[in-house]
């Protein structure tokens, strides 16, 4: 399970909660989550990754693989789950921007 440690370390890392508020919204132990990146042989059950997973709002695939859900790039896997994070206004932001970023682009190849 290095892949998992490796994931979940880097994943932790670009989070902007604590492994305390990560733990406790999922209702595992924070020990649990610190012997799963510390050495050693220590693995989740399924329950508790899936808990953690939906705390994160990570793909279980992803967490315990590297690879992206549905042939997605990485880069593609990590914007869509920023955007996910958005409020609506955020997303209705968003969608606002790139559209005249992509109506300015547009009048630039004409």
């Amino acid at each position: 399970m290095g892949i998992f440690k490796e994931n979940l370390k880097a994943i932790l890392r670009n989070t902007n909660l604590s492994v305390k508020e990560i733990a406790a919204a999922a209702g595992v132990k924070k020990r649990t989550i610190d012997n799963w990146v510390s050495p050693g042989e220590t693995n989740p059950n399924a329950l508790d990754l899936q808990k953690i997973c939906e705390v994160l709002n990570i793909n279980m695939e992803y967490l315990l693989t590297g690879k992206p859900p549905g042939g997605l790039s990485e880069k593609a896997y990590l914007i869509a789950r920023k955007i996910d994070k958005l409020s609506p206004a955020g997303k209705e932001e968003m969608i606002l921007s790139s559209s005249k970023r992509l109506h300015g682009l547009k009048k630039l190849k004409n």
